[in-house]
């Protein structure tokens, strides 16, 4: 009897709560190379690294850096400095805290 009436209690209590369940945003993830620190949202699937590049595979855009400059999803982000911030989290690119937009084609 009093086991059952702890469940429930313990069973209205996730439930008034949500379990859990709200949601305060995108999981961020962190990676940091020997040039670049970066944030980002989304799957991850590969991540390369090489002279002059790096470049992660990820769903939903790719992320890569190449030759200093920062590219996501195949546009230009303009160019990247060693020890930069790199953020794309929520469909936004930031650097250094500092939004950016994509070069015009």
């Amino acid at each position: 009897m009093i086991r059952r009436m702890f469940t429930h209690v313990v069973l209205a209590a996730l439930l008034l709560t949500g379990c859990g369940s709200k949601s305060s945003g995108p999981i961020v993830y962190q990676f940091e190379t020997n040039d670049y620190k970066f944030e980002y949202d989304g799957e991850q699937k590969r991540t390369t690294i090489g002279p002059g590049l790096m470049r992660m595979s990820r769903h939903p855009e790719d992320i890569a850096v190449s030759q200093g400059t920062l590219w996501v999803g195949n546009r230009d982000y303009g160019t990247v400095a060693r020890n930069d911030r790199i953020s794309v989290v929520g469909g936004k690119v930031a650097v250094n805290g500092q939004e950016r937009r994509p070069a015009a084609p």
